[in-house]
Formats: C-alpha cells, sequence, structure tokens
C-alpha cells in the first residue's frame, strides 16, 4: 500500500511511473496484491528512482498526508477500533512489524506530553528524510483521523525532526498543522498527556478482539524477518563492560565475523549502527535516570576516556549529555 501511495502521486506529477517500479523491479501484478509484500529492498530503490526525478523535499510529507490507517489492514482497524489513544499506541508498537515504517518506534509519557518517537534502526542514507516525514506525518494524520471530534491543533502539540534546520519550516507547519522544530535529538510527535485517555469514536472490543487474532496471525508470518539482526542486538544487550566487539559477538553466536556482516547486511543493517543504537539508548536511559555522572556513565558504557562518549553522544543526538539533561 505504501508504494502504491507513493506511484499514485508520482503519476499525478507526470512521472513516468511504470519505468520506476521496472527499475525497483516491482511488477504490477504484486504492486496491486493485498497480500503481496514488496521487499525493503524494492522499496527503498522505488523511493530513490522517484525521489531523484522528484527532487521535492516535501514529498515525503505529502505521501503520508494521502496515508489512512485502513493502509494498514487488520493492524489499522485494530488501532481505530481501540479503547482509548493510549491503548491504540499499544497495540501499534505490539505489531509494528506489520507497518511500513522503518525506524524503531517508542511511545514515551511525560507530565505534560505522550510522546511518539522514531529511531533509526537501518542505514537509509539520503533517503532518510523522505522516511521520517513520511512516518511523522503518517502519525500526524492518523491522530487526526481517529479522533474526528476533535481539531488537529488540540491533537498534536508539536512534531520534532532530528534533521537540519530545513530552508522552509513553515512550510512543514503548515503541512502538519502544528509547530515543527528541527536539529532535535529525535525525531517525534508531540500530544497532550491528556488525550491519551479520551476514548476513541469507533471503539469496539468485540471488533478489536477479532483484529487484534488476524494481527497475531500476520506477525507470525513474519517472525523470521530480521530474526539475525534480533540475536546481535540482544547479544550486544548482554555486553557488560566494554564496548561491543564484532569478534566477541560472532564467537557467542558461533559464526564468524564476515557472516554476521553478510547476514546483516541481507537484513538491511550494520553491526555497529546496531552497537551505535544500544549505546544511545543506555545512555539516554541513565541520563534521564539522572543518578550518575556523566564520567560515570561513560565508564559503565564501556568508554575509556568521557570526552569520547560526549563526542559520540553529540553525534547520536545533536547534543552533549550535559545539555541533553537539561533538554
Amino acid at each position: 500500500m505504501g508504494a502504491s501511495l507513493l506511484v499514485e502521486i508520482a503519476r499525478a506529477r507526470g512521472c513516468d511511473a511504470d519505468k520506476h517500479l521496472q527499475d525497483a523491479g516491482i511488477s504490477k501484478t504484486l504492486l496491486d496484491d493485498p497480500h503481496g509484500r514488496i521487499s525493503a529492498a524494492q522499496d527503498i530503490a522505488l523511493v530513490s528512482s522517484i525521489n531523484q526525478e522528484l527532487k521535492d523535499p516535501f514529498l515525503g510529507i505529502e505521501v503520508g498526508r494521502t496515508y489512512r490507517l485502513s493502509a494498514l489492514g487488520a493492524l489499522g482497524l485494530a488501532l481505530s477500533t481501540s479503547e482509548t489513544l493510549e491503548h491504540s499506541l499499544q497495540l501499534f508498537l505490539r505489531f509494528v512489524k506489520l507497518s511500513y515504517t522503518y525506524f524503531q518506534v517508542t511511545h514515551i509519557r511525560t507530565e505534560k506530553h505522550a510522546i511518539l518517537r522514531f529511531d533509526d534502526q537501518y542505514d537509509l542514507g539520503d533517503l532518510k528524510h523522505y522516511y521520517i516525514a513520511r512516518d511523522l506525518s503518517f502519525a500526524v494524520n492518523a491522530f487526526s483521523h481517529v479522533f474526528t471530534d476533535v481539531s488537529p491543533e488540540q491533537i498534536v502539540a508539536e512534531v520534532r525532526f532530528d534533521l537540519p534546520q530545513s530552508d522552509n519550516p513553515e512550510k512543514y507547519a503548515e503541512l502538519l498543522h502544528c509547530p515543527v522544530k528541527f536539529g532535535c535529538p529525535f525525531n517525534e510527535v508531540l500530544s497532550p498527556v491528556q488525550i491519551l485517555s479520551k476514548a476513541l469514536p469507533q471503539a469496539n472490543a468485540l471488533t478489536n478482539k477479532l483484529l487484534i487474532e488476524q494481527c497475531e496471525e500476520q506477525i507470525a508470518k513474519f517472525q523470521n524477518k530480521g530474526q539475525f539482526t534480533e540475536q546481535i542486538r540482544a547479544a550486544i544487550e548482554r555486553v557488560e563492560g566494554g564496548l561491543p566487539n564484532l569478534e566477541e559477538i560472532a564467537q557467542e553466536l558461533n559464526v564468524t565475523s564476515r557472516t554476521v556482516r553478510r547476514r546483516l547486511t541481507a537484513e538491511g543493517t550494520r553491526f555497529q549502527l546496531i552497537v551505535e543504537q544500544s549505546l544511545r539508548r543506555r545512555a539516554i536511559a541513565m541520563l534521564e535516570e539522572n543518578l550518575m555522572t556523566v564520567e560515570q556513565i561513560s565508564l559503565t558504557l564501556g568508554y575509556s576516556e568521557a570526552s569520547s562518549f560526549i563526542h559520540a553522544f553529540k553525534r547520536w543526538t545533536g547534543k552533549s549529555p550535559k545539555d541533553y539533561r537539561g533538554y
């Protein structure tokens, strides 16, 4: 469905969509098959091809705005028939692999905000701008369609990008119907925390239960997808007192380091990227707990010098650990 919407927009703009599909190795039969599954490599090739022709920085926003929850099939219907937004978000995180996102999605609740955070999970290169804009735009749009009786301004308080400052931030705010910030540590959609407990207009417990069963059946079909990446991620999480090492992780799993690289590449990621995701997540958790100094955190994560950790953290988030604590 995600590829179909992009192709429709490309055609409407005068692109030779059939050529883009052919270049990406996507047949018309596969594109039109409601049960078909376009691979990540095919999807990325299609987006890259169309992006190169259109060169529109707002393409991701436009595609995200055209998405409806129904585009997610049983998952989308399960989200809209949930009792509350909080229940809906919990379901989304549970079955996130049935969505189109390439990001790691988490839900954070603070005193003022309900935050949907999208962290890097794969190396998307120059296409990250398109995909993160698409996914945050879809999230904003989905909230608006779930709460048909509330204006968009009351549902989403702010959208934050970790992208560099846009040349036209006003257009982002106009398209997303809310304030937008760039250069932030994370990609996030912020909503007033009170909205989490608001009952959804289409809530239906029986229908929701049946749809959840369908989602469970669908997720079982994909349970082996990305399985090796999760094994590596789990092994990295078990490392204590030092930075994760490729050779040591490979030895733990009884494979060669070359095999690790090859299988991770096949699943669209890299060992170092998974390491950095783990270190970043653990560093942020310790900074938010506010129980250790920056120096203690750096040692806990395996850095011999605090300056190395500070440099890495600033590369991950755009802020120093000290500045992050005051963010």
